[in-house]
């Protein structure tokens, strides 16, 4: 079964998956600086990545049959990414940092480019 159309058809299940993944990316960004393993340094960015592609393949399903439905995932994304980014600048021993939403939107374009491509061109 191919979860994208699935997905697509069962809006208030897709739109309850965002909600969560996007909770648990909340959950993460609320923790301390001192809980946050440093152990890879700065390349702990760089799982920027995948989280945004999951999260940009989860919100795509809900603009398919839109105009431009991968536009505005990534942009949901990208600005999901802003947002957090401003939620760690209140956090302790956190910091804002643009990298991190540089790497924020490749991984919305790649999770919606991966979404559009598994779940067809609706």
């Amino acid at each position: 079964m191919n979860p994208i159309p699935f997905l697509a058809e069962h809006r208030a299940l897709n739109a309850a998956a965002v909600a969560a993944y996007m909770g648990l990316i909340f959950l993460g960004s609320s923790m301390s600086g001192t809980g946050v393993p440093s152990t890879f340094g700065h390349y702990v960015s760089l799982l920027h990545i995948p989280e945004y592609a999951v999260l940009s393949a989860l919100v795509y399903p809900l603009f398919m049959g839109k105009r431009h439905p991968l536009p505005l995932a990534i942009f949901i994304c990208v600005l999901y990414g802003i947002s957090d980014e401003m939620h760690q600048s209140f956090v302790p021993g956190r910091d804002t940092s643009p990298l991190d939403i540089i790497y924020d939107g490749v991984g919305a374009t790649l999770g919606a480019l991966l979404s559009r491509r598994w779940g067809g061109s609706r």
